[in-house]
This record gives structure tokens, C-alpha cells and sequence, in this order.
């Protein structure tokens, strides 16, 4: 029975080993893992992980390797490779990351982006890059290249479902599933607030509100079955008519915003579920109760009385509105419209209660677009946001056909403005077949 000590300097000479015979006389993170798992059965496989690595570090430089396991050390070695190829290369590999999109995991990585955009700026050349040597090994994953076998494989049919902040659930190939599932648990886990894994089942919270929350899981028959053919116009209406309605339900408690809101629940009513109708025709009453009210109360008892009625009655429409529409509280990117006539659908069902009739005539006729408005922040500029909404482009200007969705981001390019890079991270992403405008706000 060997000591603590003993087990943790057999495995850091084993790295050690592994270092300068296959790693370039580099230590990083999975090459630590890499080995501890191979010799998980071994006495020394048993160490602990931590004092291991505090043993590599205090024998570094005795062993003429180098230890990468900050991030500010990944950053600078990053720095230095970075250093030894040309603009022409960086602008290629920067180009080739943003083309990849999602599926590309350098994209995701946080210290190569931040490296190749300080790279192509206009700062000065740090001092410690002067004559420094880079590593002789790749610091970022790699996308696994996409060349086509010379004997055709047999197509792997199996589907995987990904419901994203419990939205629409989509049907994957159960490789892309697993290729997220391992980069959530790997490549992309600083990323990652919480991630449960079992078996072919995932959930992953991410920790920018773009990603949310995602569920990944084997599909079942009921998944693949194929959907019936929509009618145009009518499956559009409840969730667009139901998300226009959630909105009126924080107007306010004045008798012209309960006002508002029975229109929009008796719009919602004529496109409701038979089995929710009672429902909402039932908050529609009592809202309709406490307008009235309001309008009659005149002493301080009378109003308080039906301040308390209408606070009441919103939170009854509130709760028939989301039995129509579990997702009306929240505009998920999932339930964005994508094709002209899913988008003029929705035009028509968000804007029903209150769209004037003209507007309606325009949004019948008008252009399906999906607009971008971006613009940056007003600190360093790094920083930028874009407001997505879909809609008809029509002679009185963007009619919308949901609520707006805000996404921030970081740049990747200083050199150009919001909206180009919106366009570069945000493209990849859109699964539409309407065009989609990039917009840059230039007020201060």
C-alpha cells in the first residue's frame, strides 16, 4: 500500500511520459484526464486529481514541459500561435469558425475567439510575444472533418428530440445529439450552468439566455409520426393571438387597459381549443365586471374594491390565456414563424384585436421578412444587442407577428459594426426561408 503522495507522483510522471511522447511537451487538462482515465484501474490511477496536478506544476520545469491549465495561460499560448501565422490565415480560420456555426466547437470557445479578435485589431503587439516559441500542439477542438467515406456506410436513421426552454420539440439525428451532449460535458462545459446525463437522455442549462434551458431524448413513434397538413391561418392563431393577449395583461389596472384586454380575449376566444373556450369566456366576464367597476366606483372603499376586482380578473385571464397557450408568457425563438405563410398567419392573429383595419389589408399583401435590429453598446462597444421580429414589410413600415426577441452577444470583429457581426452569428442559426434584414440602430 503505497501514500497519497506516492500514487500522485507515479501518475504525474505517467503525463509526464505521455507529455513529451505524444503531446508535444504540453500539459493541459485533457491530457490529464486523457491518461487518469486510461490507468483508471491502476494503483496510481487512484490519486487524487488535484494534488496531481500541483505535483506537474511544481516539476514543470525540472521536466521541460509546459503546463497549460489557467485560462489566462490557454489565452497567452493561444496568443502566441496566433502570433506565428499571417492576417491572410487568421482571416480564413476566423471565417471558417463563423461559416461552422453551432456545430463548429471553436465557436464556442470563449479564448480563441477573444485571441483572434484582439489579433486583428489595432492594439499594439504585447512584449512577451516578442521571439516567444508557441506550442507545437493545437489548443482548440477541432470541427471532425466531413469527408465522405470510400465504402458507403449504412445511414443511421435514429432521431433524437431537442426541446429548447420547453418549447416546440424539434427532431435531430441522434448525432447531432450526441455531439452536443459531449461538448456540454467536454469542449463546452464553461458554458454550461448544469448538465445531467443518463444514458441517451440529457438536460443542459446553458448559461446565456440565446441557449436556455435544452432537453435532448430518444424520439418516440409518436415524435416521427407526420404532422398533419396545417390550415393556413388557423394553428398560427391561437399561440400569436394568445401571445398578443398575455401582453395586454400587463398593461395596467385602469379601466381603458381592461378595456383593451376584452378585446383581445374575445379574439382569443373565437380561436381557442372548444375545451379552453368556457375558460376564457369566463375571465372575459369578470374583466368586463371590473371595467365597469372602475368606471362607477367613486368613493375610496368603491375603488379599492375594484382595483382589487381587476387585479383579480387579470390574473384569471392570465391563467385562461396560458391554458390556450402554455408558451404565451414568453416569445421562445422555437415558435418564431419561418415561412412567408406561416409568418402572414401570424401577422394576422398577433394583430386582430388591435390592428386597424388598413393594417390588416397591408399585412395581407405585404413582404414576409425576418428584421434584425442591432446596435452596440454604449460602454467599450464590445458588447451588442439584437431584437428579433418577424413580419410583413408593408408601405406603413414593419408590421410585427410576435413579440420581440432580444439577444446579446459579444463581438467578434471590433473592426465592424453590430449589425455584420449579428449577420455572422447570428445567420448559421435561422432555419427560414424568408429573407432576413439586418438593421443597424446608429443613435448614440
Amino acid at each position: 500500500m503505497i501514500t497519497a503522495t506516492q500514487r500522485a507522483e507515479a501518475m504525474a510522471l505517467q503525463i509526464f511520459i505521455a507529455a513529451h511522447l505524444h503531446n508535444g511537451r504540453v500539459i493541459t487538462h485533457d491530457l490529464v484526464d486523457a491518461v487518469m482515465s486510461r490507468d483508471a484501474g491502476t494503483e496510481q490511477g487512484q490519486a487524487n486529481k488535484e494534488q496531481v496536478r500541483r505535483v506537474i506544476r511544481k516539476r514543470a520545469e525540472l521536466e521541460r514541459v509546459r503546463v497549460i491549465f489557467t485560462e489566462d495561460e490557454r489565452y497567452w499560448a493561444i496568443r502566441e500561435q496566433l502570433h506565428h501565422m499571417s492576417a491572410d490565415e487568421i482571416h480564413a480560420l476566423r471565417d471558417e469558425i463563423t461559416e461552422g456555426g453551432d456545430r463548429d466547437p471553436r465557436g464556442w470557445d470563449k479564448a480563441l475567439t477573444n485571441a483572434i479578435s484582439v489579433r486583428l485589431s489595432n492594439r499594439p503587439t504585447p512584449a512577451r510575444l516578442n521571439g516567444c516559441k508557441p506550442v507545437s500542439v493545437r489548443l482548440w477542438r477541432e470541427p471532425r472533418p466531413e469527408s465522405a467515406p470510400a465504402v458507403p456506410a449504412a445511414a443511421d436513421d435514429r432521431k433524437h428530440v431537442r426541446i429548447v426552454d420547453g418549447g416546440t420539440p424539434q427532431v435531430i439525428p441522434t448525432r447531432d445529439a450526441l455531439d452536443e451532449m459531449n461538448h456540454a460535458m467536454m469542449g463546452g462545459k464553461r458554458h454550461v450552468r448544469e448538465m445531467s446525463h443518463a444514458r441517451s437522455w440529457a438536460r443542459i442549462v446553458y448559461k446565456d439566455r440565446e441557449r436556455g434551458t435544452v432537453e435532448l431524448r430518444p424520439a418516440t413513434p409518436e415524435d416521427l409520426a407526420p404532422a398533419p397538413a396545417p390550415v393556413a391561418g388557423r394553428d398560427a392563431a391561437p399561440l400569436f393571438t394568445a401571445l398578443a393577449a398575455h401582453e395586454a395583461c400587463a398593461f395596467g389596472q385602469r379601466a381603458r387597459d381592461l378595456a383593451d384586454l376584452t378585446r383581445h380575449l374575445i379574439t382569443l376566444g373565437k380561436v381557442a381549443p372548444a375545451e379552453h373556450r368556457p375558460a376564457v369566456d369566463e375571465a372575459h366576464a369578470a374583466v368586463g365586471g371590473a371595467c365597469e367597476a372602475l368606471r362607477n366606483a367613486h368613493g375610496l372603499t368603491a375603488r379599492n374594491a375594484a382595483h382589487d376586482a381587476a387585479r383579480a380578473s387579470i390574473e384569471q385571464a392570465r391563467a385562461a390565456i396560458l391554458a390556450v397557450a402554455p408558451h404565451a408568457h414568453r416569445m421562445h425563438g422555437t415558435d418564431m414563424p419561418a415561412t412567408a405563410e406561416e409568418i402572414r398567419a401570424a401577422v394576422l392573429a398577433y394583430n386582430a384585436a388591435e390592428g386597424a383595419p388598413e393594417e390588416l389589408s397591408a399585412a395581407a399583401t405585404g413582404t414576409p421578412v425576418i428584421r434584425v435590429h442591432c446596435r452596440s453598446d454604449s460602454g467599450t462597444g464590445w458588447t451588442a444587442s439584437a431584437v428579433i421580429t418577424a413580419g410583413m414589410e408593408t408601405a406603413a413600415g414593419h408590421i410585427p407577428a410576435h413579440p420581440p426577441i432580444v439577444v446579446e452577444f459579444r463581438k467578434r470583429d471590433g473592426r465592424q459594426d453590430a449589425a455584420e457581426n449579428a449577420r455572422r452569428i447570428l445567420s448559421p442559426r435561422f432555419r427560414v426561408a424568408v429573407p432576413v434584414d439586418f438593421v443597424l440602430d446608429r443613435r448614440p
